[in-house]
């Protein structure tokens, strides 16, 4: 019997980690193409329905996983360019792991300020934009 796919996320931490699991070992293979985008194809089908997931973590900007013939395609589009590493984690459920180096987004905000401005409330709107957006 082939292995399923049953769940797809991402995990944020020192990596932005994108997991697929699966009811059993499958082999994979990982392509890189231009725009900061990885396939990844799966020798397992989709028991999951297919799905669009908008992460936005500073790297990884969505994840679609889609089924093609008896093959499951998981298409990373990132933010930036990213080096990773994966793991295929033995167990029940099965899962293959794909860090996305996060070192491109730490270098971007390294020495930087970042100021929250929480001064609006009550009756004080704040500033309203050109398209009425506050």
């Amino acid at each position: 019997m082939k292995p399923e796919i049953t769940n797809l996320y991402v995990q944020t931490s020192d990596y932005s980690t994108l997991v697929v699991e699966s009811t059993r070992a499958f082999s994979y293979t990982i392509h890189r193409a231009p725009d900061h985008l990885y396939v990844i194809f799966l020798d397992a089908r989709l028991l999951m329905a297919p799905d669009i997931i908008w992460v936005y973590d500073g790297i990884v900007n969505k994840i679609e996983v889609k089924q093609k013939e008896d093959k499951t395609l998981v298409y990373a589009y990132l933010a930036y360019p990213s080096s990773y590493s994966t793991t295929l984690d033995q167990g029940m459920p099965v899962k293959l792991k794909m860090f996305f180096d996060r070192s491109f987004i730490k270098n971007l905000l390294k020495d930087k300020v970042i100021v929250i401005d929480p001064g609006h409330g009550g009756k004080d709107v704040g500033f309203l934009g050109y398209i009425n957006l506050l």
